[in-house]
């Protein structure tokens, strides 16, 4: 049963643990910019440090004024921003920013309505935190899905609102004398600018980066610095069977960038569609001079197509034309596909790989079991394989869960007579835990990194085993 195989049903004893739930909510944004991730991290830790000094001052003089609960709340903020700077450090930073998030907004709401209590005087100022804070969550979210983004940016401004308009009084006792309210409006007044400040800062450095980024890889597509590298994929021996082409990009001053860096800039800019195009050219002429070769002639190598591409007909039909202008075996030759592009328009998709798959291209669906489609969709689709996505091969063998659901993909690819393909393969554990699913073929850096052209060449007709490889730094 599938049930069974997914592992509904189980016994409790075999669930994922804590721990294995963390790091699944933290992976689940997928791959992010670097600079993003990075800028995220930095705004975290710097927010972070800047709640604890601000509220170690308004702890000890809530302390002094013998306010019990209002001490308590600014240490639990205080406790907050070390979990935040603790969860960072140990990667986490996705879990982090949602909890510095909602503890800031839920503090402001509790602190505003106990001690920032407005008079004619000293107005209400602790709701102006929510400012930044709003700047804040439109950057921490900028990678979400829409309505979760948007969600959240009415949430605080709807509590700003609230805040400044209503004279939310939950404490009916002023405790703090009409000098001492003046002097704390300043200071938040004067914080509040300071921290909106620095996160429109860092945003506005992102944004010049990005930017910057995106300029220098469209230069790079115009004049043919996107290069193509190939990462075997081989049997449990290290024979290699195939290969998956990935882009590389070169950048004149800052060496080689990371795919995490460019690719997702390249897919909102539409800069993936002339890239991927060169890569499809490249190797479409690679295959083309190994027709005669006795080895090279025997290998299938993928390439990944863009939803860009499939979705624009003018695209796709470029995509066939540089297939047929390099005179490109059709049969050595794989696309490959994420399983996101259903998401949109299934049909018009079906009909797009139809047609490619008629020219006698093969068909790969990539990333299998991490999106929402429906499995029956799985039989309508015109596919020749299917890969096992590293996010479930990464957990092997310690995580039951990840388990059933790799071992369902083999299964299910075998039942329909797919080729099932197991990327991320990085240590002998993981290797032999596939093999006991029925797994025949796969990719990771226990074989191989992805390497130029050239070198995969000379690897492939070598006829040796590839050897385990060491995972990069």
């Amino acid at each position: 049963m599938l049930e069974e195989s997914l592992g509904i049903g189980r016994p409790l004893s075999s669930w994922p643990s804590p721990a294995q739930l963390l790091a699944r909510f933290n992976n689940a944004e997928g791959t992010l910019p670097q600079p993003f991730d990075r800028r995220r991290r930095r705004m975290l830790i710097t927010g972070s440090w800047f709640t604890i000094g601000t509220i170690a001052f308004w702890a000890s003089f809530f302390a002094l004024k013998n306010q019990l609960w209002l001490t308590v709340l600014d240490l639990g903020l205080a406790a907050s921003a070390g979990l935040v700077l603790w969860l960072v450090q140990r990667k986490q930073v996705r879990l982090a920013g949602m909890i510095f998030l909602f503890v800031c907004l839920g503090f402001l709401l509790t602190v505003a309505g106990l001690a920032d209590i407005p008079t004619v005087v000293a107005p209400r100022t602790l709701h102006l935190y929510m400012v930044p804070l709003t700047v804040y969550s439109v950057f921490l979210l900028q990678h979400e899905r829409f309505a979760v983004r948007a969600a959240v940016v009415i949430i605080v401004l709807t509590c700003f609102a609230v805040l400044a308009m209503a004279p939310v009084d939950l404490a009916h006792e002023h405790f703090m004398n009409e000098a001492q309210r003046r002097v704390g409006a300043v200071i938040n007044v004067v914080s509040a600018t300071v921290l909106l400040f620095m996160i429109i800062d860092i945003m506005l450095r992102e944004a010049k980066e990005t930017s910057a980024l995106e300029l220098d890889f469209a230069r790079a597509v115009a004049t043919g610095e996107i290069q193509a590298y190939l990462q075997a994929q081989c049997t449990a021996d290290g024979r290699i069977v195939g290969a998956e082409a990935l882009m590389r990009w070169r950048h004149s001053k800052r060496g080689y960038v990371s795919p995490a860096e460019f690719i997702p800039m390249a897919e909102r800019s539409g800069l993936i569609v002339p890239a991927g195009e060169q890569i499809a050219a490249i190797v479409c002429k690679a295959l083309h001079a190994w027709e005669d070769d006795p080895v090279l002639s025997q290998l299938t190598v993928s390439v990944n197509v863009s939803s860009a591409q499939l979705y624009s007909g003018a695209s796709t039909t470029k995509l066939l034309g540089t297939v047929h202008e390099a005179e490109t075996p059709p049969a050595s030759l794989k696309f490959e596909l994420t399983e996101s592009m259903f998401v949109e328009d299934f049909e018009a998709v079906r009909s797009k790989m139809e047609q490619i798959r008629g020219q006698g291209i093969r068909m790969a669906l990539d990333d299998f079991g991490t999106g929402f489609s429906s499995l029956a969709y799985l039989k309508l689709l015109p596919l020749d394989q299917i890969k096992v996505d590293q996010s479930f091969v990464r957990d092997l063998p310690g995580d039951a869960s990840a388990a059933k659901i790799a071992a369902t993909i083999v299964h299910l690819g075998e039942d329909l007579g797919l080729e099932v393909v197991a990327e991320g393969v990085e240590n002998h554990a993981q290797l032999q835990a596939l093999q006991a699913m029925g797994c025949r073929i796969f990719q990771g850096f226990l074989f191989s990194r992805p390497v130029p052209i050239e070198e995969f060449e000379a690897l492939a007709r070598s006829g040796k085993p590839l050897p385990a490889a060491p995972r990069p730094a």
